[in-house]
């Protein structure tokens, strides 16, 4: 069976010294785990990240790349995903980014309908997730694109 993963780009160091794991996906439900699985390789490869750490990272990656699939792609088996990690040695961070084929939309006015809805919303999970346990998040124009930025373990390595 052909890898759902279709591509490692690589890692690489760049200007800045900043590490970078690219994967390119197709857009399949059943890819998430295996893009969550090299991403957080990549990270615990790099950093030594807490397990606290690397539960809340994993838990915002699976999202991103969830809603990626399902709602940017909607669900189109030809489209693909694609997902940038980086690590930022020198400020020890860590920041996602995950493209699709979406349009964007406004994503500030999306999480605030999905949090007056409380426990009865059906959607808008993962906007919640991200919105609550990252430093950062940026949905870009055009397409939809998750930047994640966590802070790394207070007892990590240096």
């Amino acid at each position: 069976m052909k890898a759902l993963v279709d591509a490692i780009m690589g890692r690489r160091v760049t200007l800045g010294r900043v590490v970078t794991l690219r994967l390119v996906a197709r857009n399949d439900m059943r890819a998430v785990e295996q893009i969550v699985r090299e991403v957080m390789r990549f990270l615990d490869d790099q950093a030594r990240p807490s397990e606290d750490w690397q539960l809340r990272f994993a838990l915002c990656l699976r999202e991103t790349v969830y809603n990626a699939v399902m709602h940017g792609n909607q669900n189109r088996r030809d489209a693909s995903v694609d997902i940038e990690a980086q690590w930022h040695p020198d400020s020890r961070r860590a920041v996602l980014v995950v493209r699709d084929g979406g349009r964007g939309f406004d994503w500030k006015s999306a999480l605030e309908s999905e949090r007056t809805q409380g426990a009865d919303r059906v959607r808008g999970r993962g906007l919640v997730i991200l919105a609550e346990m990252t430093e950062q998040v940026d949905v870009g124009s055009g397409e939809v694109r998750f930047t994640l930025s966590l802070p790394p373990p207070a007892d990590g390595p240096a």
